[in-house]
């Protein structure tokens, strides 16, 4: 969780790396989403509104900041001593509801100018703030229909924001079991990742909101409760988890997703970081 009340000292954290990479840094401007980070900040998590709210802010804020010397403002002369165009170096006076800054920042430019920014968001939300400032985005989808829809949906929001939405680099997500035939493929995956199922259960339980057995994996869930699935304020995959636990068993929901094509992302939440409470 980024606390984008100190875009400052993020802008120069990032610059500086790009200066020392020449140019070969990037930022991933997620915004978090569970409580469990938030706490880390002496927190709650706000609302979808406030975080993106706030995204928009920072990430404008911290470009500007990045944009802050000129082309030609650093001069780097070891002979006459100087070090840059001081007319060339501009504060740049931002102040919004969530962060501000007067600038500018005293890290010379890169050799790119501006870092790469990604975006890794599914939501609505997530489509306009990488719409108007992703170069690239990491996909979360289940199907390459959805890949295909959620691409469309970066490309509209850029050209909602006057952007060329071939600036948007979309980066599908694709994590394979190699077996003869399905069923093997499956048996693989289940060997290989069936020790946190049980810990995973807690995040299906909450993209269901329906109680889930931890210790009856092994079982189908009853109609009469999955007609009480509801999804929840962080899941914008609910129709296709609750298909997926419909037409089987818990163990299936976990040992399934790595077969289908879909987002990294989103796969490497479910089979690997559930069990820390990350949250898509």
């Amino acid at each position: 969780m980024v606390q984008f009340n100190e875009p400052f000292n993020l802008a120069r954290q990032f610059k500086a790396l790009d200066v020392m990479s020449h140019g070969r840094a990037g930022w991933n401007a997620i915004t978090s989403s569970g409580d469990d980070v938030a706490a880390n900040y002496g927190r709650k998590i706000p609302s979808s509104e406030d975080r993106y709210g706030r995204a928009h802010e920072a990430v404008q804020l911290i470009q500007a900041l990045w944009g802050s010397w000129g082309k030609d403002a650093w001069v780097h002369n070891q002979q006459s001593g100087q070090f840059a165009k001081k007319e060339q170096i501009l504060p740049i006076n931002l102040q919004g509801k969530y962060a501000g800054s007067r600038g500018p920042l005293y890290i010379p430019p890169s050799e790119q100018g501006q870092p790469i920014i990604f975006h890794a968001g599914g939501s609505p939300n997530g489509h306009e703030l990488a719409g108007r400032f992703a170069n690239a985005v990491i996909g979360a989808a289940f199907t390459i229909e959805d890949a295909r829809a959620q691409r469309n949906a970066f490309r509209e929001a850029a050209k909602r924001y006057g952007r060329d939405p071939d600036e948007i680099k979309y980066i599908p997500g694709i994590m394979t079991t190699i077996a003869k035939n399905r069923r093997a493929a499956l048996d693989r995956r289940i060997q290989l990742t069936g020790h946190t199922f049980r810990q995973r259960a807690g995040y299906l339980q909450q993209m269901l909101g329906i109680p889930v057995d931890a210790n009856r994996l092994d079982e189908p869930i009853s109609k009469a409760l999955l007609a009480d699935a509801r999804p929840s304020r962080y899941s914008y995959f609910f129709v296709a988890t609750l298909a997926v636990v419909v037409a089987g068993f818990y163990k299936s929901y976990f040992s399934q997703f790595p077969t289908f094509i879909g987002s990294l992302m989103y796969i490497t939440l479910i089979l690997y970081c559930c069990c820390s409470g990350l949250q898509c």
